[in-house]
């Protein structure tokens, strides 16, 4: 066929085939560009994303989250999750759905250690950006969303032993923690400058009440006890992240103390 459409092109005067040779590559510019996506933004729902430590809670069975690798390489996903079993089934049955878009993607489960489950996801697109996962075990499920910015990135995803598995089941969790602290950081810094703002409108306002009308002043009243109210919760909000901030640090030492003795001990053999 492109012998063909050379020879065409070769009758034509040279500024025809100038202009056609440019629409062909300008019309295969376009195919390869919106057929493939790879020089497309990638596009984020505006949906809550399931951070690492996320307990699901399914009935008699807790499934939590301790890790998630996306291996581009392999274009799969590796998830471990913790297991809390308080069912009298000897093979409790777990059914995982993953879901990008309107592709769905093939799971296995790689490593069942009954306190532990290691699931495999693969075929996933390099372009993904967001992947909802639902669980079920009995007649219970979650659903949840996870995006590639919360994921550990990683090449390859390893072969390991059963030992090896839950050292990287506990390094997850360490690192899922100082992921969060990192984003509350932040949070809290936004949360600052919005209590600081309103430090400031209410001493504006207060200001403004000199030689003002009786009626003026009860609409700057009125006002001030609103901006106040925010303040209040601002305030309440705040010391609610720090709280948080506070049980995720702990949170965090108490893995990384588990990951240094469960290493000096040479389980990651």
């Amino acid at each position: 066929m492109l012998d063909s459409m050379r020879q065409k092109l070769q009758k034509r005067p040279r500024g025809v085939r100038g202009l056609q040779i440019f629409c062909i590559i300008f019309l295969l510019g376009n195919l390869l560009f919106f057929s493939t996506g790879i020089f497309m933004p990638k596009h984020y729902k505006d949906v809550e994303i399931a951070p690492i430590g996320t307990e699901l809670e399914l009935g008699e069975y807790t499934l939590t989250i301790t890790s998630w690798d996306w291996a581009e390489k392999d274009r799969a996903f590796e998830i471990i999750f913790e297991v809390k079993d308080l069912s009298l089934n000897r093979e409790p049955g777990y059914t995982f759905r993953f879901r990008c878009g309107d592709s769905h993607y093939l799971y296995k489960i790689y490593r069942d250690l009954g306190d532990l489950l290691v699931v495999r996801v693969s075929g996933v697109s390099s372009r993904f950006a967001q992947v909802a996962m639902t669980v079920k075990a009995g007649s219970a499920s979650r659903s949840i969303y996870m995006d590639d910015r919360t994921m550990a990135h990683v090449e390859r995803l390893e072969e390991r032993s059963d030992a090896a598995y839950r050292i990287h089941a506990v390094e997850g969790k360490a690192a899922g923690h100082r992921l969060a602290l990192q984003q509350l950081e932040q949070q809290t810094e936004e949360k600052n400058a919005d209590l600081r703002l309103a430090y400031e409108k209410l001493e504006a306002l207060q200001a403004s009440k000199a030689d003002k009308t009786p009626q003026q002043q009860e609409e700057i009243d009125a006002n001030l006890r609103t901006m106040a109210e925010k303040q209040g919760r601002l305030q309440n909000e705040l010391e609610d992240m720090m709280l948080r901030k506070q049980a995720l640090q702990a949170q965090l030492e108490q893995e990384e103390q588990l990951l240094a003795r469960m290493q000096e001990g040479g389980d990651g053999a």
